[in-house]
């Protein structure tokens, strides 16, 4: 009965720990192309002109974060791409497997073959990798989140203390 009694506490601590050590805010920094300004607006982002191509790449940030929802999650991601499109996703997420975290929402896509919108399902997960950070991955029906230029798959983002 002890034994009983120990393995059952041990579980429930460990759960108790688990799942609060995904929750949080996470980024990753890149460079983006921005096309659409000139180039006193870069040197005034900061960002570096590219003279051969004449658009200037800026330094911008993806975000995600995570918050505990009773049982389950919610997960927003918002990206930045080329020309300072961007994506914004929000959606109840599961924890599928300790180190994936999954959100699926019910949405429209358009069908390039039939030429009109059709029902679809899009599915972010979050991948955690240990120290290497988190990662952010679509089955790519998820554009109608994003302006042109942009998707909302994220490498290599890390938690934001």
């Amino acid at each position: 009965m002890k034994l009983f009694l120990a393995a059952l506490i041990s579980s429930f601590a460990l759960s108790a720990f688990a799942a609060p050590a995904i929750t949080g805010n996470y980024k990753a920094k890149k460079l983006i192309s921005a096309w659409s300004i000139t180039k006193e607006e870069c040197k005034t982002e900061n960002g570096r002109w590219d003279s051969l191509e004449s658009y200037c790449l800026i330094k911008v940030e993806d975000t995600a974060s995570i918050k505990k929802e009773g049982k389950n999650y919610r997960l927003h991601v918002t990206t930045t791409g080329a020309n300072y499109h961007s994506c914004e996703f929000d959606g109840p997420a599961v924890l599928t497997k300790p180190d994936t975290l999954v959100s699926t929402i019910k949405t429209e896509a358009y069908n390039f073959d039939s030429g009109r919108p059709e029902k679809t399902i899009c599915k972010v997960t979050a991948s955690f990798q240990g120290s290497k950070g988190m990662q952010i991955s679509t089955n790519l029906k998820c554009q109608g989140f994003c302006g042109a230029n942009t998707w909302l798959d994220v490498t290599g983002m890390k938690k934001v203390k």
